[in-house]
């Protein structure tokens, strides 16, 4: 790893988002532990929200105005903070096959693409706040994102046509998989149209 990649590498709050991380393991955790209960898929769409959430802070970048006189463009910052991404997803993943494993009728791998779509939904939101001129929006972003993650699984707005999260079975889960990946790319293209050289 280069040395600039390594400095780049410091600036991430760590604090934040390891902390979210192992936030999200313990739900995940505490899910497994009540499976049989009616609150293990209450901590699991908070588990996702959550990683929604730490995604959210990836981009924080509080001494913007220096770094932006670096030799890495915007873009390049962004690029390796957005590479830790997979770090949270992967412990949405596990926490889900595991879930999944010891309950496969409730077919909980499924929501992988919940997280995903939040993950990448928690990055697009703080690309937003970030070029609106917050320097680190990760708090209100995590904020956003994890509500989003949350409303969307819970209340369920758009139930007359699609659930919320794609759990059962038939042509409503897949209607339910589609929306979330939508959302993810709508995310995902928020954070790379806005995470540019401004002027570019």
């Amino acid at each position: 790893m280069s040395p600039l990649a390594r400095a780049l590498l410091r600036t991430v709050p760590w604090a934040p988002v390891v902390g979210m991380t192992a936030g999200v393991a313990v739900l995940f955790g505490c899910a497994i532990l009540l499976r049989h209960s009616a609150i293990s898929g209450l901590l699991v769409v908070v588990a996702l929200g959550a990683g929604a959430g730490c995604a959210a802070f990836l981009l924080d970048e509080p001494a913007v105005e220096i770094a932006d006189a670096t030799p890495a463009s915007r873009g390049r910052r962004a690029g390796w903070r957005v590479a830790l991404a997979p770090l949270v997803v992967g412990v949405l993943v596990v926490g889900l096959l595991a879930l999944g494993g010891l309950d496969p009728a409730t077919h909980w791998s499924r929501l992988w693409v919940v997280g995903l779509a939040g993950t990448l939904l928690g990055l697009g939101a703080a690309a937003g706040l970030k070029r609106g001129g917050r320097a680190a929006p990760g708090d209100l972003a995590a904020v956003l994102a994890c509500g989003a993650v949350v409303l969307i699984a819970l209340a369920n707005p758009l139930q007359r046509w699609v659930p919320g999260l794609p759990l059962g079975a038939g042509e409503s889960a897949a209607r339910s998989v589609v929306m979330w990946v939508a959302l993810g790319v709508v995310g995902a293209l928020a954070t790379v149209a806005l995470e540019r050289d401004p002027g570019r």
